[in-house]
């Protein structure tokens, strides 16, 4: 589905009118202007809330993040910057043939503190949805 498609949808759910695009300028009617009005304040927050609940195959990624300069202050060694698109941390591991061993970390902002040397991680990431489809 595309996001114009996901938007109507919604849309009609709760009786408002469609819209063919989320570009208010496009629009002459005003209650269509503010249903694309409505879908730019809410689509972004709500993909985000929805590929949070669940480890979505098709947002899953996998990174080696790179380790910052400035250590924790206490208990942990390192520290790692999350990658910009980085909703959700699904696990995090110290080397490539790793499994869930349990072992701890923590987010802590907009990073991870753990106390291995190397981190690969995998994660959710926000996808990239076709505004508009075309049929071919």
């Amino acid at each position: 589905m595309t996001k114009i498609e996901i938007c109507n949808h919604a849309l009609l759910k709760i009786g408002a009118d469609t819209i063919a695009s989320l570009d208010i300028n496009q629009n002459d009617q005003e209650a269509v202007v503010q249903s694309a009005k409505l879908c730019n304040i809410f689509f972004n927050q709500a993909l985000e809330e929805v590929l949070r609940t669940y480890r979505w195959n098709s947002a899953l990624k996998r990174a080696e993040l790179p380790r910052l300069t400035e250590a924790p202050a206490f208990k942990w060694e390192y520290k790692y910057q999350l990658p910009n698109d980085c909703v959700r941390v699904v696990n995090v591991y110290e080397d490539k043939e790793a499994y869930d061993d349990r072992t701890e970390w923590l987010i802590q902002g907009r990073t991870i503190l753990c106390t291995y040397k190397t981190v690969k991680k995998q994660f959710i990431v926000i996808v990239a949805l076709p505004v508009t489809w075309k049929h071919r």
